[in-house]
């Protein structure tokens, strides 16, 4: 009984210590879980074109200064109300702008529910996007703090971006774009 009881403890603190240190690029569908979580993002990343990256409720990423995540596949933020997903920088103090957000290139998609964007340059950034008109984004139930921009990058013929009950604080921007009549 005392041999279990050790292993079940030493198979606890294992858990409470887990991380998964992210470098390489994502080119297939690959499901980040809070049992793996903290993720930290060491180096920048690409989701490529026809993978998606779905992350779970309860998972912490953690992105090291000045990286960011560059979306060319699609990203889903599963988060739920009992349990947030967090994106922040990985510095004890950091920032505003620590790390520089998710970047959407080419045709990367995003969905977002329950999900704390923290310490960014850009939370999400649509600039670089070739998403048009006939495409969408749904941002849902998210919390933007400490960020430079939060969301932005909107223009002529960018995607629609649906935003609700969303809160933005302690941002220098919440929502910004040179033309901003396809948000939502």
């Amino acid at each position: 009984m005392k041999k279990f009881v050790l292993l079940l403890f030493a198979l606890l603190c294992l858990q409470c210590f887990s991380q998964t240190n992210v470098t390489a690029n994502i080119f297939s569908n690959t499901n980040w879980t809070q049992a793996n979580s903290p993720y930290i993002i060491k180096n920048d990343i690409i989701i490529y074109g026809g993978a998606k990256l779905t992350v779970d409720a309860g998972v912490e990423i953690k992105v090291d200064n000045g990286f960011k995540i560059d979306l060319r596949g699609e990203l889903a933020l599963n988060g739920s109300v009992s349990d947030s997903i967090l994106i922040r920088s990985s510095l004890p103090s950091p920032a505003n702008n620590a790390w520089y957000g998710v970047q959407l290139n080419a045709s990367g998609k995003i969905k977002i529910n329950y999900s704390i964007f923290k310490d960014s340059e850009y939370g999400i950034d649509y600039w670089n996007s070739a998403l048009t008109l006939a495409d969408t984004s749904n941002i849902t139930h998210s919390r933007f703090t400490h960020n430079n921009w939060a969301i932005g990058g909107f223009g002529l013929n960018r995607p629609r971006v649906y935003i609700k009950m969303c809160t933005f604080n302690i941002n220098t921007r919440g929502i910004w774009g040179g033309e901003s009549e396809n948000v939502y």
